[in-house]
């Protein structure tokens, strides 16, 4: 039996084909959405700064096995590490100023203008809690854990 010979070769995806897949794309970047790191704005950009360095700070005593403080300054927005020298006298180790936008405030826990922060030789931590909101109605908690010095920010919209 002959076969009639075709007028043209097929390329591409059909109508019905091509609605199949952009479905199932479409789902699949929807599942994935929530796991995309997303842009940290005001308030939330400030507590994981100031977390990032507290967890450097405790890194830094459980390694060198001496205390560290971690003080911040907030009308100065500054950030000042210490640690004991070998006499027990206070050596600045590292100071930086956090990168705070205007609408951000900073409030220690305790009241005033520090905040601070210690840990000791095996990672525990004597801290203050510290509360940062912006204009935009975000807030959040940053606190350490006594016993193993996790370092946990807490935000609300």
């Amino acid at each position: 039996m002959k076969r009639a010979p075709r007028s043209r070769e097929r390329a591409g995806l059909t109508l019905p084909e091509l609605t199949v897949a952009v479905a199932i794309l479409g789902l699949g970047l929807l599942l994935a959405a929530p796991a995309l790191p997303r842009a940290r704005r005001g308030s939330d950009a400030v507590a994981h700064q100031v977390a990032r360095a507290l967890g450097r700070a405790r890194q830094a005593a459980v390694q060198t096995g001496q205390p560290y403080r971690v003080e911040l300054d907030v009308p100065a927005d500054a950030l000042r590490i210490y640690t004991a020298d070998h006499r027990g006298a206070d050596s600045l180790t590292a100071e930086t100023r956090l990168r705070v936008p205007a609408h951000v405030r900073l409030a220690p826990g305790r009241g005033g203008d520090r905040y601070v922060a210690h840990f000791g030789a095996l990672g525990r931590a004597e801290a203050d809690t510290l509360r940062v909101w912006d204009e935009d109605g975000a807030s959040g908690w940053l606190t350490v854990d006594r016993w193993t010095g996790a370092i946990d920010v807490t935000l609300e919209s």
